[in-house]
C-alpha cells in the first residue's frame, strides 16, 4: 500500500469535508499530531483507525486508498480560496484580474501548439 498516496488522500477528502486535523483527531478519539502523522505518511494506520478516519469524512475506505482522483483540483482550489480571504476585497478582485490575464495568456499559446 502507498501511506504517502493515502495520507494524500485523507487530506484531500478532509479537506473537501471542510474539516480541521483537529476536527478529525476528534472525532477519531485521538490525537492531532496523529492526524497529522498519517496524512504524512509517518505513521501507518491500523484498520480500526483507517475506519474512523472514513467515518469522520464520511467517505468509505475504497475512496481513501483509491489513487484515481476525479477532482485533485478541490484541494488546491480550497486552498487558495481560503488564501484570498485574508486580502482586502480591492486586493482579491487585483488578484483575479491577474489569474484571467494568466489563464489567458495559457489559452492563447496553447492554441498555438
Amino acid at each position: 500500500m502507498d501511506y504517502v498516496a493515502l495520507g494524500k488522500s485523507i487530506k484531500k477528502f478532509r479537506h473537501i469535508a471542510d474539516l480541521t486535523q483537529e476536527d478529525v483527531a476528534e472525532q477519531c478519539e485521538c490525537s492531532t499530531s496523529h492526524i497529522t502523522q498519517i496524512e504524512n505518511a509517518k505513521v501507518i494506520p491500523s484498520l480500526d483507525m483507517l475506519i474512523k478516519i472514513a467515518n469522520a469524512l464520511h467517505v468509505t475506505i475504497d475512496k481513501l486508498v483509491n489513487r484515481d482522483y476525479r477532482h485533485p483540483e478541490y484541494i488546491y482550489l480550497k486552498d487558495i480560496s481560503e488564501r484570498l480571504e485574508k486580502y482586502s476585497v480591492a486586493r482579491r478582485i487585483l488578484i483575479c484580474e491577474d489569474l484571467n490575464r494568466y489563464l489567458d495568456t495559457i489559452e492563447k499559446f496553447s492554441l498555438l501548439e
